[in-house]
């Protein structure tokens, strides 16, 4: 199973669900933040116009990157969520509907397996 996907993921939670319906307490830990920033970096590339942001929260969304809800609402909560928690980190900045990512913090993306590892390599 490949935790970082939508697929693999929608696995868990379906497991999860059908331990709920027995009583189970079910509690699931996510890393949101790190297909958001997956394709903010692939969308930035060398651009130091930075990215619409309707553009990075329309890939986010629609591909399923940062929540595998069936329900396009519910994606789209989620994508608010991670673009106020990034902003807030510093990780990002939004500018006449931009975004752009600030010096150093450039060169995450992809490369990260998790999201600790990534904001511990900013600091």
């Amino acid at each position: 199973m490949e935790e970082n996907t939508a697929e693999g993921m929608g696995a868990v939670v379906a497991v999860g669900r059908r331990l709920a319906k027995y009583g189970a307490a079910v509690i699931f830990i996510h890393h949101p933040t790190q297909g958001a920033r997956a394709i903010l970096a692939e969308l930035t590339g060398t651009r130091r116009d930075g990215v619409p942001i309707s553009e990075w929260q329309e890939a986010c969304v629609e591909g399923r990157k940062v929540s595998g809800a069936d329900n396009v609402e519910s994606r789209k909560k989620a994508m608010s969520c991670i673009v106020k928690s990034l902003a807030q980190k510093g990780l990002i900045e939004i500018r006449n509907d931009r975004v752009f990512v600030p010096g150093e913090a450039r060169d995450w993306g992809a490369e990260f397996d998790h999201e600790d590892e990534a904001e511990e390599s900013l600091i």
